[in-house]
């Protein structure tokens, strides 16, 4: 089961740390996403109860790095190629604090072969690695911290756009959608988008 350290404050105001009591809270997942699915459902009910059960249950009871969830997820099958020809797989399993936004299959498709060819030769490692870089952001950021018009700085150094739809929530990171939010890993937050998002052209002075 998941498992959170907590006890009654005495306060009635909700709960604190407590390594002597073990709360369970509902059934434990082999497959990470569907772990930190359930964790979600659970952090929700609980998030005005408790804000350090919340944040436990995002942060302790999923299972696995930002690398072994896209090693895991057929979803994201066609993605892990070229993270592993951009040398970016190793980050992504150390312990930090990432946002990747990950292109579901459908988007790597829309890649002609010619130019999925082009990316994974190794003569082009830089142009990949610049590529990857463009998805990963320094520091994990949940879907609800997006406001429309947000400017999201990655690690290749130029910026994301965000537009957040006033009619009905959806995201948009420059012009792809985001399809999944929020799968939490040990050391991170993925989003899966739509689109293989494609960094501006560099400009020389």
């Amino acid at each position: 089961a998941c498992r959170i350290c907590a006890k009654n404050n005495g306060s009635g105001n909700g709960l604190l740390p407590d390594p002597t009591r073990m709360v369970s809270l509902g059934p434990q997942f082999d497959n990470g996403v569907a772990s930190c699915v359930e964790a979600e459902f659970y952090a929700n009910i609980m998030k005005d109860q408790c804000p350090f059960l919340q944040a436990e249950l995002f942060r302790g009871c999923c299972f696995g790095t930002i690398a072994q969830l896209l090693e895991d997820n057929s979803m994201l099958s066609k993605f892990l190629p070229f993270v592993k020809g951009a040398n970016l797989l190793d980050a992504l399993a150390m312990p930090g604090n990432y946002t990747v936004f990950v292109p579901i299959n459908r988007a790597i498709h829309k890649l002609s072969r010619k130019k999925r060819t082009h990316l994974l030769d190794p003569k082009n490692s830089y142009e990949l690695m610049d590529l990857m870089d463009y998805h990963v952001v320094n520091g994990a950021i949940n879907s609800s911290s997006f406001s429309n018009g947000d400017s999201i700085q990655t690690r290749q150094g130029a910026t994301i756009r965000v537009r957040v739809s006033k009619k009905n929530g959806r995201i948009l990171v420059n012009k792809g959608k985001i399809v999944g939010t929020d799968i939490v890993a040990s050391n991170g937050v993925i989003h899966m988008i739509d689109a293989v998002l494609k960094p501006p052209p560099i400009i020389f002075d």
